[in-house]
């Protein structure tokens, strides 16, 4: 279960409404691989004072995995799986109509029990419709966008003000893919000053021979090439960027085969756990609420609820939100207006 608070120091938030309206378009969608990389919503409801989603429990994230399960690097075949898998998740998000705009390690996580081999795209509240759902082509870009993201890995285009797109994804996914292979890799990885991280990025693309792939397999260099070559409306080749790992794979000899290294290696109550805050991260994430809520006005998004037309929302990590650890289900649960005792209403404003 995830809640979140209907407004924070006087302004209104809407990130779990967006989780829940790009959920819910993965139900439209009749081919169970492509919402193979999304968890089910089972009931969604709200008090007086919160907003709540009830949707299957997931593990831990990528991020959470490498840091505190295996306390160092994943090896070549786990970072490529990981790299494909987070990819093909990105392209079923895309052919709903979204963009996720905060690609990032902490915003995958592994399935629990035998489902430990499945990669899930999580945290989907700052998620964009870029399809108008009137006309169903690309919405034209807005004058000016807020900054949207982690510093870490948000697009160039993120740190110009721009809006964002489907190349935007990709690109940060890149920076992801590539640091996977060692959490050292990125320079800007401890950069402060968005600038600075600007031109490190800028000289990614640039730099003929970046010291990142001394690690990272030198076939990221074509792919990172198509990508910046991309315009906003133009829809990438997924199946061509599939292809050239897949000559990653062929050329440094990586055996995907192999199980994930996590394997055997997270327990039940791990599982558990990983999905509950610690105190301390709820202060922070309170901190950084208060911060963002300050700007809240300078982007104006579209009505996230409005109806998902299949054709094929924005949040800086745990706004206002916290994670409840909750049992997982594999069916429904009861309507969260018949629960014995419950205080939970349902209404029109929380409807998709």
């Amino acid at each position: 279960m995830k809640t979140e608070l209907h407004e924070f120091n006087g302004k209104r938030i809407d990130r779990l409404k967006v989780e829940v309206t790009v959920m819910t378009a993965f139900a439209f969608v009749n081919d169970p691989e492509r919402r193979k990389h999304f968890v089910d919503l089972f009931d969604k409801g709200q008090t007086e004072t919160f907003k709540l989603v009830v949707m299957r429990l997931v593990g831990p994230s990528i991020e959470d995995l490498r840091r505190f399960y295996l306390c160092t690097d994943f090896t070549k075949p786990t970072a490529m799986r990981i790299s494909q898998q987070t990819l093909q998740g990105i392209w079923d998000l895309h052919l709903v109509g979204f963009i996720h705009r905060d690609i990032k390690p902490q915003n995958f996580a592994i399935g629990i029990g035998d489902k430990d081999d499945v990669i899930y795209v999580l945290d989907l509240g700052i998620a964009h419709r870029f399809i108008d759902r009137h006309t169903n082509k690309i919405k034209p870009p807005r004058a000016k966008v807020r900054f949207m993201g982690t510093v870490r890995y948000a697009s160039r285009n993120c740190h110009r003000s721009k809006e964002q797109s489907r190349k935007d994804d990709l690109e940060t996914w890149i920076y992801m893919s590539v640091e996977l292979y060692s959490s050292m890799l990125l320079p800007w990885r401890r950069f402060i000053d968005r600038h600075a991280v600007l031109i490190e990025k800028e000289k990614f693309f640039t730099d003929p021979v970046p010291d990142i792939y001394k690690k990272a397999p030198q076939g990221y260099r074509s792919i990172s090439k198509y990508v910046d070559n991309l315009t906003y409306e133009e829809e990438p080749n997924y199946t061509l960027i599939q292809s050239a790992l897949g000559q990653i794979i062929k050329d440094d000899c990586i055996d995907v085969t192999l199980p994930f290294d996590w394997a055997g290696k997270v327990t039940e109550k791990d599982e558990k756990d990983s999905r509950r805050p610690s105190k301390e991260k709820e202060i922070i994430d309170r901190k950084k609420l208060s911060r963002e809520s300050k700007d809240v006005s300078l982007e104006k998004e579209d009505d996230p609820l409005e109806q998902v037309a299949v054709t094929g929302g924005e949040k800086p990590k745990n706004s206002g939100e916290k994670e409840i650890v909750s049992q997982p289900t594999m069916k429904p649960v009861c309507s969260l207006t018949q629960m014995p005792g419950s205080t939970i209403s349902m209404n029109s404003e929380f409807e998709e």
